[in-house]
Order: C-alpha cells, then sequence, then structure tokens
C-alpha cells in the first residue's frame, strides 16, 4: 500500500471514529479518545490482515513443498518446480514464490531470493526449506529425499501443535470467559433498570472511568491468553 492511501485512510478513519466517540460519550473526552482509535485503526487492520495472510501461506506451505519434491522426482529443475507451484497453488503461496521466480530469472542468486522471501512471509517452517535446499545443493544430496523427510517433519510439528493447543485451551476460554461477564452483567442490570449506568455517562470522570476498565479487561483477556500460548 502506497504511503499516500495509508495517510488518507488514518485521516478518514480518525475523523469517523472522532465523530463517532463524540456522539456516544457526548464530550470532547469522546472526541480524544474517537480520534486516537481512529487513528491506530489502520495500522491495526493491517497487521491482522498480515497475520491472516501469514497463517494462510502457513497452511500451503507442506502442500507445495510436495509438489516441489514430486516435480524433482519427475526430473525437473528447481527452478521448473517452482513454476510448477506459481501455475498449480491458490496465493499465497503462489503470488510468494512467483516474486522467488521472477527473482531467478532475472539473475538473483537463489540464496538471496530465499532470504528475501523469508523477510517477506517470516515463517520457522522456511528456515528449515532453505536450509534443506541449500545444503542438498552444495553438497550434491538427493534434494527430492531431503525434502520428502522435511515434510514428515513439518507434519510432526503439526501436530505437536494441535496437541498443545487442545492442552492449553482453557486458558483461552478463560480469556473468553472474562471478556463476556461485564456484558452479561452490564445487559441484566440494565434489564432490572435501564437508567442504572446514566451516572457514568453523564460525568466526565465516570466516562473515563469506563474507558480505564475497558483497557484493563482488554489487557487482562490479551494476558491470560499468552499466557496460555507455548512456541515450539
Amino acid at each position: 500500500m502506497k504511503l499516500n492511501d495509508v495517510v488518507r485512510q488514518a485521516v478518514l478513519f480518525t475523523i469517523i471514529f472522532a465523530a463517532a466517540g463524540y456522539v456516544v460519550f457526548n464530550g470532547p473526552a469522546g472526541l480524544v479518545i474517537g480520534a486516537v482509535a481512529g487513528l491506530l485503526f489502520p495500522a491495526i487492520k493491517r497487521r491482522l490482515d498480515k497475520a491472516a495472510r501469514l497463517r494462510k501461506f502457513h497452511a500451503q506451505l507442506i502442500d507445495g513443498i510436495a509438489l516441489l519434491t514430486s516435480c524433482l522426482k519427475a526430473g525437473l529443475s528447481f527452478t521448473q518446480a517452482i513454476e510448477v507451484l506459481v501455475q498449480e497453488m491458490p496465493d499465497p503461496i503462489a503470488e510468494e514464490f512467483g516474486v522467488v521466480l521472477k527473482s531467478l530469472r532475472i539473475g538473483v542468486p537463489l540464496n538471496e531470493a530465499l532470504e528475501q522471501l523469508y523477510r517477506r512471509v517470516p515463517c520457522e517452517e522456511l528456515t528449515l526449506l532453505f536450509s534443506s535446499i541449500l545444503v542438498a545443493r552444495e553438497t550434491g544430496g538427493d534434494l527430492p529425499y531431503v525434502l520428502s523427510r522435511l515434510i514428515d517433519t513439518l507434519r510432526d510439528r503439526n501436530r505437536l501443535k494441535e496437541n498443545i493447543s487442545t492442552y492449553t485451551i482453557q486458558g483461552r476460554i478463560q480469556g473468553v470467559i472474562m471478556g463476556g461477564i461485564p456484558l452479561v452483567f452490564c445487559y441484566v442490570v440494565l434489564q432490572q433498570d435501564k437508567h442504572h449506568f446514566d451516572i457514568m455517562f453523564q460525568s466526565e470522570v465516570g466516562r473515563l472511568l469506563i474507558v480505564v476498565a475497558f483497557v484493563l479487561q482488554i489487557a487482562a483477556i490479551f494476558f491470560i491468553i499468552k499466557c496460555s500460548e507455548v512456541k515450539i
């Protein structure tokens, strides 16, 4: 995305969120809070989109390596195997390896093209793939065999990650419950008395406390979920 587009989006969302904050909180405090939220929203959205793209690339990687292995066993060169991958696989892996293919065609060394791919799509599995390819090419090893063993290794890693995810699901559920309890509490109270929280919205201190409570709630959920993560 171009810099002008980023600035334009930041300005647009800042105005929209600032206006919404002013209407919701009925004061300058809401205007400031909305402006800050609007300013941060485009960056947060880009980060989430990048994370989603990385997850999709990671999910496609084993199938991509399997396709490369099949092409190499059929007698194609490594560059030709990448070309087949670009033609047969969907994005984002086809797009990223398409950049690698263009780099190789204009004379960029393989190791440099692979390093550029890792900078665009940082993924631990790519490090294993690059090491296997470069070592096999330098030592004259059987690259299809090496890649076949790598596929088995990556599948074992994925199974281990799934098992760990199952064992740590309790922490993530606790985070979701903590996020839902205040909403349920507010709903129940408002069903009994619709004006129970009016004093909070009618004073600057009350609105400030609502914002602080919201931020602390999000921080607590994030902390619980992070404590439940186990990196392999």
